[in-house]
């Protein structure tokens, strides 16, 4: 009894070091302590035409005032025999899929799932509703997919993304999808006021109407501050049953250099967009226009002579006179430049001549100009060139 007991322990060890493993290495030494395997990746179907949908992905804008904005995907099966599209999965924010393939029409409510075929009932104009599992596309049958996305007054934007599992072997997975927003609830006509040059003193008025896109009625109010020299007022007319508001204003009088663009916001009691900003741009004109403000004369021959022209013109209609022009500032190179001054309608023309024989180097002065206009009489042009 005595001596069998090491004999088993020797048997044990000796059958332990035949398969190469010791008694601590039969077991992990903590099973519980173990990297779980990795889960597997989901992968979604890129945005991208493919051989069904030459477009996949579509922004549409409700405009109609209904709340739901419709984007459609036109598709032809590539295939010469039958698909079926079996599964079809949609984002919440999708309201519901109408299809049509060939002469048949198909609507899906994504959740909970209702997928029907809409059949005309025989001498009626009611339709009926036939569940079905699948939807048959056939070989080189063309269609459409439209998908309905409900946008509210607090939800005004959603991505929807739908996905569609077919019997296709070469596309066996399809992705759609459609960002819907709400369009502007008015509309403005034109969107912007542009007067562009005013002259100084001058008067422009200005018209612009707006409507709703929903069709329905609507207040508008002018801003209860007015940018100083701009005057609106709102009008408004219905024609069939549609309101059109009309904002006439006026602009100016300003001084020479003041005026400017300006925002001009307008109330209304619209939920969908309570208020709707008018930008009216215009420009108050200087007395009198100088081109170019800076004259550069870039290379000069030595050799030859260089004439350049300053245009003075009156935006106010004045008939321009010089009545005296010089020179300062000159650097030694421009020490025999010349003025010529000439006149075309009632602009006057003044002419820099840098004569033959100037100095190598960097030219430079100022040209000084007095016209007898009332408003504005002094000025500068600055220019430089290099003699080589």
């Amino acid at each position: 009894m005595y001596f069998r007991q090491p004999l088993l322990l020797s048997l044990l060890a000796a059958s332990l070091l035949a398969q190469g493993s010791s008694p601590q290495e039969s077991k992990p030494k903590n099973p519980q302590v173990q990297n779980p395997p990795p889960k597997a990746t989901q992968v979604f179907p890129a945005v991208t035409p493919n051989s069904w949908f030459a477009k996949v992905q579509q922004s549409v804008v409700v405009e109609d005032g209904t709340g739901i904005a419709v984007g459609r995907f036109p598709f032809q099966n590539p295939k010469d025999g039958d698909i079926e599209w079996r599964e079809f999965g949609a984002s919440c924010a999708c309201s519901h899929l109408e299809f049509v393939v060939g002469d048949r029409h198909y609507w899906l409510k994504p959740k909970p799932r209702e997928l029907v075929q809409l059949v005309a009932k025989a001498g009626s104009t009611e339709v009926e509703r036939v569940p079905v599992a699948f939807i048959p596309v056939h070989g080189g049958e063309r269609g459409s997919v439209e998908v309905h996305v409900e946008l509210t007054a607090s939800i005004p934007k959603k991505s929807v993304s739908i996905d569609i599992h077919t019997t296709d072997a070469e596309l066996p997975q399809m992705r759609l999808q459609v960002d819907a927003s709400h369009g502007d609830a008015l509309v403005l006509t034109p969107p912007e006021v542009e007067l562009g040059a005013v002259l100084p003193g001058e008067v422009r008025e200005f018209a612009v109407e707006v409507h709703a896109s929903s069709r329905k009625d609507f207040t508008l109010e002018p801003p209860t501050q007015l940018p100083v020299g701009i005057h609106v007022e709102c009008s408004k007319a219905t024609s069939n049953n549609i309101s059109v508001w009309t904002i006439r204003g006026t602009y100016g009088p300003y001084e020479a250099g003041k005026g400017g663009a300006a925002t001009l916001k307008f109330s209304t009691n619209l939920k969908e967009q309570a208020s709707v900003d008018l930008r009216v741009n215009g420009v108050v004109a200087l007395p009198v226009s100088v081109w170019p403000g800076f004259l550069t004369m870039g290379r000069i021959d030595p050799t030859a002579e260089k004439r350049m022209q300053v245009r003075f013109h009156a935006n106010d209609g004045t008939d321009l006179e010089a009545t005296k022009v010089t020179f300062a500032n000159l650097s030694p190179q421009a020490a025999k430049v010349e003025s010529k001054v000439t006149k075309d309608g009632k602009d006057v023309l003044v002419e820099v001549v840098v004569p033959i024989g100037a100095a190598v180097g960097l030219l430079r002065g100022d040209l000084l100009v007095e016209l007898n206009h009332p408003k504005a009489s002094s000025f500068k042009v600055l220019f430089n060139g290099f003699v080589r």
